[in-house]
């Protein structure tokens, strides 16, 4: 597996053709209308944090990787609000139940060991009625594609810091009790955005 420093340096480099491609313009798409106390689930290197909208007022990123945080700090000085960021893992957070206005996550759930863990906290500490919000690649429905992406994760995992291709995360939002108000499909299926919201 590659080492997880050097996947931190290599991550902004290697994303920076797809992001200039529209990747980008779907991350900001993914975050309009945020507002208030907003938690990033697997921040990384920050890539948000410029996007997102003047409603928001304070942003609380964690991520187990240490070296991509420290290039979300970077990114986080210019923030227009308060932005702290924690070393942590999306399947344990150590935050109060109920105290946020939402969660985001754009490319993470690929990596959670955990999924519906983490969903399921990402709804503790969301309050009732509180969107979360997913950009993800997805495991794709057409049968001979989903195979291939099932029997090339092994080795993908091993060179992309643990990310999976074949991961049904639609279904595992919908499992941890969110209520899934809008799904936009992307790239044929591969890439979703997600609107769900906490019902409570």
């Amino acid at each position: 597996m590659i080492d997880s420093g050097l996947f931190g340096r290599l991550y902004d480099p290697v994303m920076e053709l797809p992001e200039n491609l529209g990747l980008r313009r779907l991350r900001e798409k993914a975050l309009d209308g945020l507002r208030g106390r907003v938690l990033e689930l697997g921040i990384g290197t920050g890539r948000n944090l410029p996007l997102y909208p003047e409603a928001v007022t304070h942003l609380v990123g964690v991520d187990p990787d240490g070296a991509m945080l420290g290039r979300a700090r970077g990114r986080a000085r210019g923030a227009p609000f308060a932005v702290d960021l924690i070393p942590a893992v999306a399947e344990e957070l150590p935050f109060e139940d109920a105290s946020f206005d939402a969660a985001v996550a754009t490319l993470a759930f690929c990596t959670v060991q955990e999924p519906q863990k983490a969903l399921s906290e990402a709804r503790r500490v969301l309050k009732e009625g509180a969107g979360l919000r997913l950009l993800e690649h997805v495991k794709m429905d057409r049968k001979h594609v989903a195979w291939a992406q099932e029997k090339a994760t092994p080795i993908w995992k091993r060179l992309a810091g643990g990310c999976r291709l074949d991961r049904d995360t639609l279904a595992a939002v919908r499992e941890a009790g969110f209520e899934v108000e809008r799904v936009e499909r992307h790239l044929d299926g591969l890439v979703l955005t997600v609107f769900a919201r906490n019902p409570g």
